[in-house]
Parts: C-alpha cells; structure tokens; sequence
C-alpha cells in the first residue's frame, strides 16, 4: 500500500496528495538553489540553508521509504530514476561529511561544488 502511495500518484487520494506535495518540494528547492547560486544581499542565507536541509531530509525520507519497501532492492538502485535520485542526494551528504572531517571550517568553495553536482 505504502509503495502505491509512493510511486502510483492515481491509486488514491493519499497518493495524489503525496504527489502533490512531493513535486512542491521540487520546486522550492530548485528556486532555493538558484537563490542561494545569485548571492543577493537582501536575502537570509540562514533561512536558505535551512529550507535546504528540509527539502533534502523530504528527499531522503522518499527514497529510503521507496527503497525499503521495493521487494528487489538491486535492480531498484539499478533503475535510472533511482540513480538520479541518489546523485542528487548524496552531494549534499558528502559536503557534510567533508565540512564534519575538516572541522568547523568550511569553504564557500566546496559548498558551491556541492550545490553544482546537485
């Protein structure tokens, strides 16, 4: 049931609204990358960073609760949308994890390389 609300958006109303929600948090982080890219001086990076972090745990949620409820997980990571889905995860997970490693310093640098392979 799960795996019809997830990946069928007209099995039911759930689904739908499901859909719904998800293709929102695809846009708000597409306009959200793109605000974060323009480093306008009037906006509230920390209110950027912040919906950045929600839309990629909406992101994750997602595809961890599709991976766990698909019956064969090795042909689900070998399908392309799977894959562009971990690709578009994982940057931000291994900017974390170097920024984590390397301390509290962290390089605008290695957070725009982050932002361009998302």
């Amino acid at each position: 049931k799960l795996w019809n609300i997830l990946e069928k958006p007209g099995s039911s109303t759930a689904a739908r609204i499901f859909g719904v929600i998800s293709i929102i948090f695809v846009a708000v982080s597409i306009v959200n990358m793109a605000l974060m890219s323009a480093e306008l001086s009037w906006l509230n990076l920390q209110l950027l960073e912040i919906l950045e972090y929600v839309c990629i745990s909406w992101f994750t949620g997602e595809f961890v609760l599709r991976f766990l409820c698909v019956r064969d997980r090795c042909r689900f990571l070998r399908k392309v949308p799977n894959i562009i889905d971990l690709l578009a995860i994982l940057p931000f997970y291994i900017t974390l994890l170097v920024e984590s490693l390397s301390g509290s310093q962290t390089t605008q640098e290695l957070e725009n390389v982050g932002r361009i392979v998302q």
